[in-house]
């Protein structure tokens, strides 16, 4: 604001003057990251929002529970099988529930984070096929391995595991409350009983 008038006068004239600023738009973005080669467990997906002031929030997630459908057919690998449209990878939470369709059989390998296989849900790992997954096998739930699972199976109150000829579990395999038939020529895993039936 300014105030100015002229010698010799009772008038004066006050004006206002404006100053305009100029503004640089800078740009927000998100970016996805993926923590899986730093961390096994639960395999994390983060978040990263880097603001206008350069500052970075992070906010953790967790993967997308994919259900097995098994509308198209018994393939573990087939998009269409899966309720997210999309077949699991590394990171996948999978529930198989529902066999009432098709079972859920490995015919490639596969790489998920979880499986939890209950109620009436199947999975079968073929020969020749391997399964790298933390498993459990509870409620009724059954799991036949013909091929290889890495990664610790639980067998809780209800579950069953069968352990083919052919079949071997890498790591732990955990009785608890369930019922695990090992039949395997040259099991390399360590099988802990709890509660329930090891036969």
């Amino acid at each position: 604001m300014f105030v100015y008038g002229q010698p010799n006068s009772n008038q004066i004239h006050v004006g206002i003057k404006m100053a305009i600023f100029s503004t640089v738009h800078t740009q927000a973005g998100i970016r996805q990251r993926s923590l899986r080669k730093h961390c096994r467990v639960g395999r994390a997906t983060e978040l990263v929002f880097v603001l206008a002031t350069g500052v970075m929030l992070t906010i953790g997630g967790t993967a997308q529970a994919q259900d097995w459908l098994g509308t198209a057919n018994n393939s573990f690998g087939n998009d269409a099988n899966w309720s997210t449209g999309t077949s699991p990878d590394a990171t996948g939470v999978v529930t198989i529930t529902d066999s009432s369709n098709n079972n859920a059989v490995l015919f490639s390998d596969q790489d998920v984070d979880t499986t939890t296989v209950s109620s009436t849900g199947v999975l079968i790992i073929r020969s020749g096929t391997s399964l790298d997954s933390t498993t459990t096998i509870q409620s009724a739930g059954s799991m036949t391995v013909r091929g290889t699972h890495t990664g610790s199976v639980t067998v809780e109150t209800g579950g069953t595991t069968t352990i083919d000829a052919s079949g071997t579990v890498t790591t732990t395999t955990t009785v608890n409350g369930g019922t695990v038939t090992n039949s395997g020529t040259k099991p390399s895993h360590a099988t802990e009983k709890k509660t329930g039936t090891l036969t």
